[in-house]
C-alpha cells in the first residue's frame, strides 16, 4: 500500500519541499507544516498552523503536511482509542436489528461539493428511497434538535437546515452513503461501523485513506458510479430480495475496520515514511526556527493559546517522550521539555486582507462586526479589540518563535 501511495514519485527533492510550501502560502485558509525527523527528534515548521507515533524508529525524514479541516472536537489520543471507539458502536445500532432499520440511503452534513449537490438533487427527486440531510459549520448551535425529535428522519428527500443526526441516529438507517467532499471526507470508517452497507458513491472521489486499499466493493461495502445510480440500488434493496448479501456487507465492513487499531495505523504510516526516506536526495537538516518536539506535552503547549486549551489536553507524562528525561528538569518539567514555543502569527491566521486585517500588527486595534451577515438586526454591537490572540510570536521564520509577552507564564504551565 505505502508503494502504491508514493509510485507517481522517484525521488524526493529540497526544490520539491520548497515548492509545497509556497502553495501552502497560495491558499491562505490552508493548514500546513513542515515536519522534521532528525536522529530520532521531530522538528515542526508551521506555515499555516495545524494541531506523535512513539513505537517505530523512523530515519531521518522531511516532509510537508497540508490540510483543509482542522480538528474540532477534544478527542484523548492513545493507542485504545479506536477500540474503545468499536465498542461504542457494536454495528447494532442501539439495539435496532437489521430489519428494523430504516428502507433509506442517508447522509447528513456538508453538502458544498459538487459531487454532494448532485447527490441531494437525486434525493429531492427520489425521497421514496433517499434522504440528504444538509447541515453546515454553521449551523452549530443554531439547531438544537435532532431529527428523530422532530420526525423529519424517516422522511426521505432533501431536507435543509432543519435538524442533525447523533452518530447512532445515522447507525439506524439500513444504507449510509458516503460521497466525496469539497476537500478530504474522513466518515467513511465510521460509517462502516454501523453495521449498515455504506454506499460508496466514486464520483469525484479523489483522496482514499490507506486502509481503503484493504476493503473489496461488494464484500465490505457496495458502489454506485454517481448520485444518480443510488435510488435504483436502494428500490432494489428494499424490495429484500437480496437481505441476505446486504447483512453480510454490513457485518463484514464492520468486522473490517473493527481490526484496525492504532497501532496497526502507526506501524502502516511508519513504514510509508521509511519508503518516502529512501527517495530523498539530500540530508536532512533541521530548518532555522524550527521547533523541536521531543514530548507529546511539547507539541500541546506549542499550539496552546490558553491554559484552559492545556488543562484538556497535556498528559504530565515524562513517558511520552521520545527520549528519556531525567531531573533536575527544565521548565515546564514535569510533561515535556518545552522551552517556550508559541505559532507565528504569521502562520496561524488567514492572512487574506478581508479576513482579519492588521492580525499580526502587535498592539492593532481593529473593529469587529459581532453578527457579519445578519440583516434582520436593528442594531449591530460593534466592539474595538486588540487583534492578537495570546501566546502569538511575531518571530519571521529564520528565528525561534518564542511567546509573545502576553501574561501566560507558557514556560512554567
Amino acid at each position: 500500500m505505502a508503494k502504491e501511495m508514493l509510485q507517481p514519485f522517484t525521488v524526493f527533492t529540497r526544490e520539491m519541499l520548497d515548492a509545497a510550501v509556497a502553495t501552502c502560502f497560495d491558499n491562505g485558509t490552508m493548514y500546513c507544516a513542515r515536519a522534521q525527523v532528525h536522529r530520532g527528534s521531530l522538528y515542526l515548521t508551521d506555515y499555516r498552523a495545524i494541531f506523535f507515533d512513539r513505537w517505530h524508529s523512523l530515519p531521518d525524514i522531511d516532509i510537508v503536511f497540508a490540510a483543509v479541516d482542522e480538528p474540532r472536537v477534544k478527542m484523548l489520543v492513545e493507542e485504545a482509542q479506536w477500540t474503545r471507539t468499536v465498542g461504542k458502536y457494536p454495528g447494532k445500532s442501539e439495539g435496532v436489528r437489521w430489519e428494523d432499520k430504516i428502507e433509506l440511503a442517508m447522509h447528513t452534513g456538508n453538502v458544498g461539493s459538487p459531487f454532494r449537490k448532485r447527490l441531494a438533487a437525486a434525493a429531492a427527486a427520489h425521497p421514496d428511497s433517499m434522504l440528504v440531510n444538509e447541515l453546515f459549520i454553521g449551523d452549530h448551535g443554531k439547531i438544537k434538535q435532532t431529527c428523530r425529535e422532530l420526525g423529519l428522519h424517516t422522511q426521505g428527500g432533501h431536507q435543509q437546515h432543519k435538524c442533525f443526526m447523533r452518530f447512532e441516529d445515522q447507525c439506524s438507517y439500513k444504507y449510509l452513503l458516503n460521497s466525496a467532499s469539497i476537500g478530504y471526507a474522513n466518515k467513511f470508517k465510521y460509517l462502516l461501523l454501523c453495521g449498515s452497507v455504506v454506499i460508496y458513491v466514486q464520483d469525484g472521489m479523489q483522496h482514499k485513506e490507506f486502509y481503503e486499499h484493504g476493503l473489496l466493493p461488494g464484500v465490505h461495502y457496495v458502489q454506485a458510479a454517481t448520485a444518480d445510480d443510488v435510488p435504483a440500488m436502494g428500490r432494489e434493496t428494499a424490495l429484500r430480495q437480496r437481505r441476505w448479501r446486504c447483512e453480510q456487507v454490513a457485518s463484514a465492513g464492520r468486522a473490517r475496520l473493527a481490526a484496525l487499531d492504532v497501532r496497526a495505523i502507526a506501524a502502516f504510516n511508519a513504514e510509508l515514511f521509511t519508503q518516502y526516506a529512501a527517495k530523498q536526495r539530500f540530508r536532512v537538516r533541521p530548518l532555522p526556527g524550527a521547533v523541536r518536539i521531543d514530548c507529546e506535552d511539547d507539541l500541546w503547549r506549542h499550539y496552546a493559546r490558553d491554559p484552559g486549551f492545556l488543562k484538556h489536553f497535556r498528559s504530565e507524562d515524562n513517558a511520552t517522550c521520545v527520549r528519556p528525561i531525567s531531573p533536575p528538569f527544565r521548565p515546564p518539567g514535569w510533561g515535556g521539555a518545552y522551552n517556550g514555543s508559541k505559532v507565528r502569527c504569521v502562520a496561524s491566521h488567514d492572512q487574506r486582507a478581508g479576513a482579519q486585517p492588521l492580525f499580526c500588527t502587535p498592539g492593532a486595534v481593529v473593529e469587529e462586526d459581532q453578527n457579519p451577515g445578519d440583516k434582520t438586526l436593528q442594531h449591530r454591537v460593534i466592539t474595538t479589540t486588540r487583534s492578537v490572540q495570546p501566546g502569538t510570536s511575531y518571530a519571521p521564520f529564520s528565528e525561534f518563535p518564542s511567546a509573545a509577552k502576553d501574561g501566560i507564564p507558557w514556560t512554567m504551565l
